[in-house]
């Protein structure tokens, strides 16, 4: 069992990967209205019933896994423009609100958001990490992000 403050041991970029993953998984929810993070019901039933969760964690000591030669789609979208298209809404995003840009949405969300290209609120709310909050909060400025992406450029 951790004890309080047993985080602080943590890199920056471990600590990130950390909180993605259980954002991503339900564990921690973000407030609304102050932006701060907050435990789920779904954490809070594991504190409750002593349930163990296990994080996916590569260590130094884990042998890399070899990488087949074609991308998945999630890795070639990554570095894409459009996947850099929706970093810069969601840096605007992190900046307006003053949060870490994770809080309001994960690389992998964001992947998933440029792999599935939504042009709709409901195709939005079909993104991976994409609830009924963020989908009425951020779905605006990340379809307008597409869109303008898609749209033919002018010379």
């Amino acid at each position: 069992m951790h004890q309080f403050g047993s985080l602080r041991a943590l890199s920056r970029p471990r600590l990130n990967k950390t909180l993605d993953y259980l954002i991503t998984q339900g564990y921690i929810r973000r407030n609304s209205t102050h932006g701060a993070l907050g435990l789920s019901q779904r954490a809070l039933d594991v504190l409750s019933s002593n349930i163990k969760v296990s994080i996916p964690v590569k260590t130094e000591d884990t042998p890399a896994v070899p990488q087949p030669e074609s991308k998945s789609g999630a890795e070639k979208n990554a570095g894409s423009p459009l996947f850099d298209a929706l970093k810069a809404a969601r840096l605007s995003i992190a900046q307006e609100e003053g949060v870490p840009a994770y809080i309001v949405f994960s690389n992998a969300s964001l992947r998933d958001m440029a792999k599935k290209a939504p042009r709709t609120p409901a195709q939005f709310r079909n993104v991976s990490g994409v609830g009924d909050v963020k989908a009425a909060r951020y779905a605006e400025v990340f379809l307008r992000a597409i869109k303008e992406f898609a749209a033919p450029k002018q010379i």
